[in-house]
């Protein structure tokens, strides 16, 4: 898969799944160490179809969010 913007290959490293009381639903990969993130992610902005991406840049990962009613999902990828 591809990013249709810069053609860029997307490098998933890691998924968070939360719910709205910032329960950890599932983690896998840099998720797994990144917990802490979840009371930043949880007060993020999202668009009108539920989605928001951030940049860290000291680590060097795209943050995608997509909050949906009573779970929010975050993939981490390298930026």
């Amino acid at each position: 898969m591809s990013d249709s913007a810069t053609g860029k290959d997307i490098k998933p490293v890691g998924t968070l799944v939360f719910d709205e009381n910032n329960n950890i639903l599932l983690c896998s990969g840099i998720g797994k160490s990144r917990k802490q993130d979840i009371t930043q992610l949880a007060t993020l902005q999202v668009d009108d179809e539920g989605f928001a991406t951030v940049e860290d840049k000291q680590a060097g990962l795209k943050v995608s969010l997509y909050r949906d009613e009573d779970m929010t999902t975050v993939l981490y990828s390298k930026a």
